[in-house]
């Protein structure tokens, strides 16, 4: 068989899967929370320490999961990261003035049958650099997060 080049084509298999954490988030942390959250670091030392207080509501909208603050209704959906032993971490960005926005990461851990929560949010804060060509980190700060579940407002399902 002169001049015949004898080749074998090896095909590869590849198994993709999706898993939908958002339909594993625990029912318990859905619902009207009374948060208070603590500034245990930050990279303004004047805002180490300092304790905020506000509410929360936490719900599903079809397959999107929500965070809201009542009050105000101002309201960001969130990328469920993982859900392990209970414990759901989330992923959300929010535009602030200027050009400069902030990631945070909030994990959160629904405790005393879904009465209350406690958990810790990262939050790093972003401008524009000079020139407009990317961003340089301006403000990071880690807090403890607490909260009560709000029972004077029915849960939320």
């Amino acid at each position: 068989m002169a001049g015949v080049v004898l080749t074998a084509v090896h095909a590869e298999t590849t198994l993709k899967a999706y898993i939908n954490y958002g339909d594993l988030v625990p029912q318990e942390l859905f619902g009207f929370w009374k948060r208070t959250r603590y500034i245990e670091k930050s990279s303004a030392g004047e805002m180490e320490g300092v304790v905020e207080e506000g509410n929360w509501a936490i719900f599903r909208d079809g397959k999107r999961i929500v965070l809201q603050n009542p009050e105000t209704g101002v309201q960001t959906e969130v990328q469920v990261e993982s859900v392990h032993n209970g414990t759901a971490v989330f992923n959300y960005n929010k535009k602030l003035a200027n050009g400069n926005w902030c990631h945070e990461q909030l994990t959160l851990t629904p405790e005393n049958e879904g009465m209350a929560l406690s958990g810790f949010q990262v939050k790093e804060c972003y401008q524009p650099t000079q020139g407009g060509k990317g961003f340089t980190a301006y403000y990071q700060a880690f807090a403890r997060v607490n909260g009560l579940r709000d029972q004077s407002l029915p849960p939320i399902r």
